[in-house]
């Protein structure tokens, strides 16, 4: 009776068990998938950080390529927009007297205005203004 008493035993334990295993792998499917979202969110994230660092970056070297140029120029500056695969960079030129007001008559002082932009949507980057004195 043993065989017999073995095959009950077994029967009865495996009893009620059965949707438990489906239960344990849909709970676990769930707190998978619900990490999974979170770390998913934090590299988005850190990927759209590093693309804003980069054009930070960026528009930080044109800007100051750019206002390297203007240093070297003549006087006066004129206006002009240089164009990039990925970005605008405005100048920007105007006369101001000596109390920093624009001025429509030519003066020996300019305030140059620097603008980095998205080539695309013409969204501003970066704009910094600097002074250009007639030698």
């Amino acid at each position: 009776m043993s065989g017999l008493a073995a095959k009950l035993r077994r029967t009865l334990q495996g009893r009620g068990q059965k949707g438990y295993v489906l239960i344990e792998l849909l709970v676990a499917m769930a707190i998978f998938g619900i990490i999974s979202v979170g770390f998913l969110t934090a590299m988005v994230a850190g990927y759209h950080g590093v693309v804003v660092a980069h054009e930070q970056t960026m528009a930080q070297n044109l800007t100051r390529t750019t206002l390297e140029n203007v240093r070297d120029a003549a006087y006066p500056v004129m206006d002009y927009t240089t164009t990039t695969s990925r970005f605008d960079v405005e100048v920007g030129a105007e006369y101001i007297d000596e109390d920093f007001v624009t001025s429509e008559d030519p003066t020996s002082v300019q305030r140059i205005t620097v603008t980095v932009k998205h080539h695309g949507s013409g969204g501003t980057i970066l704009a910094t203004q600097a002074l250009k004195v007639q030698p």
